[in-house]
């Protein structure tokens, strides 16, 4: 007697009723870079379109490396900064109601700082 076409199928794809995976296991991704770095920001690439993989402690690789470096210590400092400022520009708007002179202000600010940080001269 031949098998039928489910029989033929069931034994070419090994299929065992009640023997389902339940839950996926993530397997341990080996490194393959020798640098930290390309290691995290392969990471992001893999996981970037997952919203909770990076809360909780874990941040994107530019911000992470950024931070130890002399520039991006200037960048975080700069970027407080231009917080502050906007934010007191912000109440000084709202209470004093002199937005158009605060406004144009700001607005020379930030393009000064931009031109600042991109468009300095390479020592």
């Amino acid at each position: 007697m031949r098998p039928c076409r489910e029989e033929k199928m069931v034994k070419k794809y090994n299929y065992r009723p009640g023997r389902e995976k339940k839950s996926r296991t993530i397997k341990k991704v080996q490194h393959r870079h020798p640098s930290e770095y390309l290691n995290d920001l392969e990471e992001w690439q893999r996981y970037q379109y997952d919203p909770g993989h990076y809360l909780g402690g874990n941040i994107h690789p530019q911000l992470k490396y950024a931070s130890g470096t002399k520039a991006g210590k200037y960048f975080a400092a700069l970027c407080l900064m231009l917080g502050v400022i906007s934010g007191i520009g912000t109440v000084f708007t709202f209470i004093e109601g002199v937005g158009n002179i605060l406004a144009l202000l700001m607005t020379l600010l930030f393009i000064s700082v931009g031109l600042t940080c991109f468009g300095g001269s390479k020592e």
